[in-house]
């Protein structure tokens, strides 16, 4: 199996009008897994499709605010490719 997270933006802004963006943990097993792990990096863009294992919620130590998570089981996924045309 491999772990890995996957950041998305959201439609609302930050307080400061920055965009949001919520982070999901995935797992993936078996041949998928596989796959991923070899082909799959930091920066890559990639469409998970999962079941919601876990959701939690915490307040930041330093932060003082409200965060949330979300876990999946990774059912199936696709690599977006998006080269830059020259």
């Amino acid at each position: 199996y491999t772990t890995f997270s996957v950041a998305t933006q959201v439609r609302n802004k930050t307080e400061d009008g920055h965009n949001k963006s919520i982070f999901v943990n995935a797992t993936a097993f078996g041949k998928g897994g596989e796959v991923i792990a070899q082909y799959f990096h930091k920066g890559s863009r990639i469409v998970v499709h999962g079941e919601v294992n876990d959701l939690t919620a915490w307040t930041g130590q330093q932060d003082n605010q409200a965060h949330a998570g979300l876990s999946i089981a990774v059912t199936g996924f696709d690599f977006v490719d998006t080269k830059a045309e020259s």
